[in-house]
Formats: structure tokens, C-alpha cells, sequence
């Protein structure tokens, strides 16, 4: 049996980001529950998460580390990153900004 990595699961809620929401470094801030609440049909939840919100933190952080390493690997260099990524320059531009990710970080 292997241990779970930190890139398996989502991280432990935060307190700083809005409720039921992703922050930009992928965690999810713990919605309340009240005594009743009932997700409805075709909601599934985790503890305090829906699936929704678990998916989208894990998708927040697979594509923060692809973006670093991407951009790591073109030397800061976004065209090349966006490019090895297959995406649009303007895409990666945007995902940086939501991710909270600067090429200056990225030695040249």
C-alpha cells in the first residue's frame, strides 16, 4: 500500500477563501451545513465538499504544477510554455493570473 501524495487529494479546507470555493493555490474553504440540508438529487458530498468543489481544487492544482513545470522548462519563456502546454498564450496568461504564477519566478 503507498501513501497518498499531496497531489492526490485536495488540500485541507482554508479559512481564508470564500465558502465553498476554490482558492488559487487549489484549496477549498468549508461550506456550512445546517441540520436538513440536503444537496438534492444528483449532488454528491464529501464531508462538507461536493464532489464539484474536490474535482475543481484538484484540477486548480494539477494545472498550477503543469504550468510551472512547463514554464521551468522554457526558462520563463510563456510563448514556449503555452506552446509545450498546447494552449493560447492569452489562456496561459489568464491561468497564471488565477493561479497566482509569475514567469519572473523562472530564472532566463
Amino acid at each position: 500500500m503507498s501513501p497518498i501524495s499531496s497531489l492526490d487529494a485536495p488540500t485541507l479546507p482554508s479559512r481564508s477563501a470564500a465558502p465553498g470555493s476554490a482558492g488559487a493555490d487549489g484549496e477549498l474553504a468549508a461550506s456550512p451545513r445546517q441540520a436538513g440540508d440536503d444537496p438534492g438529487p444528483g449532488h454528491m458530498r464529501v464531508g462538507p465538499f461536493s464532489l464539484r468543489q474536490i474535482v475543481g481544487a484538484a484540477v486548480a492544482r494539477a494545472e498550477g504544477a503543469a504550468i510551472r513545470c512547463a514554464l521551468a522548462a522554457a526558462w520563463g519563456d510563456q510563448r514556449r510554455a503555452a506552446g509545450g502546454l498546447s494552449i493560447s498564450y492569452r489562456t496561459l496568461r489568464a491561468k497564471m493570473k488565477r493561479y497566482g504564477i509569475s514567469s519572473p519566478a523562472f530564472p532566463r
